[in-house]
């Protein structure tokens, strides 16, 4: 599944009416049906109001109308007079409607209101491409200040699908659902427009999967995956030794988090070097993990990758000890007081093996790479230093960002917002470390420990919901995840 911009859009519809093949009326009447089904089962109503546009996206509104007044729903619909005429398939629809649905046409002096239940948004879909200002922009803020639900079909009108950078953002449509069409688009990707987007449901509209053209980004699947054949004979030696470096300053949490973590995605053996007032605490919570001593003198003999950063601290100690980690020769996964040593020294910037991973959420993530005065641009810019530095990094969060260093953007579908609290990251930096040390490349080991993470937390909603969810529990739903069950 990949995400696309506007234009390839397009295309990809226009590949399905090839191949499929199917006509372009067929398909939106397809696509119609299935937002009529969803709308179905969100609300709850018999009075509905369609604001149409006159290109495709009012098509589909227009459709809709008919399939829902069919059902016995009092439908009224607005279109706006953008032209003298509309799409091709527009205008088709509009000549099916019955002739007892209201229709009114709003032009630059008149308003909208609407006295229906809810309010279906059909102005603008995937192709706008500039921000919309004048009598338009007056409407879209019109249907707002209706307090309805509204449901934006396709895209909340105003919204780009791809890159908002060059977008003021004044006049969008502030949906409480979007249905939106094959796969999400690039803009429902950031915390930034969810006030637009509201709740997103991605409708399969039976577009061709043989389509393929250059993406913004890619939906990370298991089919990315590459299993790892094991022996009968196999055997902890066999399952890799990762050695966690971290758990200073009387945070000794942040190590056993990452251990468990790294035992339950897999690892052999797992080998920590803390504090030794947190020594007792280490082995009382994992027993089967090895204490390496206070201090990172040299790498174990036994050792695949290395885990670092988790209250590591950021003293000159510290320091120290990850320019000796990066000289280890070693796959690295780095997360927290790492990646802020990172950020505060060039030096260290400078000498980051290639290949390594960094885990940072947002604000690590700031500091490593500077501001941006958008979303977009701020993955422009971890891109960009994934290429310069040749490291994976991995924006975390809803979404996870996953970016290489050939420039190339994996997207994370799993996690919920239960999984916001403590020592989450110290677990998914315990995963990707385990994963290195049982020999998966770094692509491999970031794919699958994102994946793995954010499956492990969907799991624990499943069975308990979504408040209360903590660490340990997401850490314990990890075989589960992996193993498929």
């Amino acid at each position: 599944m990949k995400i696309y911009d506007a234009a390839e859009i397009r295309q990809w519809d226009q590949y399905t009416i090839q191949h499929e093949p199917i006509s372009s009326i067929d398909l939106m009447e397809r696509a119609a049906g299935l937002c009529c089904k969803h709308l179905l089962g969100v609300y709850s109503f018999n009075d509905v109001h369609f604001i149409c546009g006159m290109g495709n996206n009012g098509g589909d509104g227009l459709v809709m109308a008919r399939i829902l007044h069919r059902l016995g729903k009092k439908v009224n619909i607005s279109i706006c007079s953008i032209s003298e005429k509309g799409s091709a398939d527009f205008e088709t629809n509009l000549k099916r409607l019955p002739a007892d649905i209201s229709i009114n046409y709003l032009g630059e002096e008149d308003t909208f209101n609407t006295s229906a239940e809810i309010i279906v948004d059909c102005l603008f879909g995937s192709g706008l491409n500039r921000p919309v200002e004048g009598w338009l922009g007056n409407r879209i803020d019109e249907v707002n200040n209706c307090k309805k639900p509204i449901v934006a079909i396709d895209t909340p009108s105003g919204l780009f699908v791809g890159d908002n950078s060059s977008n003021p953002l004044n006049h969008i449509i502030e949906a409480n659902y979007t249905f939106s069409f094959q796969t999400p688009k690039f803009s429902f990707l950031f915390a930034t427009y969810e006030r637009y987007t509201g709740i997103v449901r991605i409708i399969n509209i039976g577009l061709l999967e043989a389509f393929t053209t250059d993406a913004l980004a890619e939906i990370i699947k298991p089919k990315l995956f590459k299993a790892k054949k094991r022996s009968q004979f196999d055997h902890k030696g066999k399952k890799g030794f990762l050695t966690f470096v971290g758990g200073f300053d009387n945070m000794i949490g942040a190590a056993v988090l990452s251990t468990i973590a790294a035992f339950r995605a897999g690892c052999g053996y797992v080998g920590v070097i803390c504090d030794d007032q947190g020594k007792q605490a280490l082995f009382s919570r994992v027993p089967e993990a090895l204490y390496l001593g206070n201090e990172f003198i040299g790498v174990n003999e036994k050792t695949r990758a290395i885990a670092i950063g988790p209250s590591l601290g950021t003293s000159d100690k510290s320091k120290a000890t990850l320019k000796k980690v990066f000289s280890s020769n070693l796959p690295i996964v780095i997360d927290a007081d790492g990646i802020n040593l990172c950020a505060q020294d060039s030096s260290l910037l400078k000498s980051l093996p290639k290949g390594t991973i960094l885990t940072p959420h947002l604000k690590e993530l700031e500091r490593l790479i500077g501001k941006a005065n958008s979303p977009e641009a701020f993955l422009q810019k971890q891109i960009a230093f994934s290429v310069k530095h040749q490291v994976f990094v991995i924006q975390k969060g809803a979404w996870s960002k996953l970016t290489t260093p050939n420039g190339k953007v994996f997207i994370n579908p799993t996690g919920n917002p239960g999984m916001g609290t403590s020592g989450m990251g110290d677990a998914l930096t315990g995963v990707i470390g385990s994963f290195l040390a049982q020999g998966f490349t770094p692509i491999q080991a970031a794919i699958q420990g994102i994946y793995y993470h954010g499956k492990a937390g969907d799991i624990v909603k499943q069975e308990q919901g979504e408040t209360g969810i903590m660490t340990s529990d997401v850490i314990a739903a990890l075989p589960r995840a992996i193993n498929g069950f």
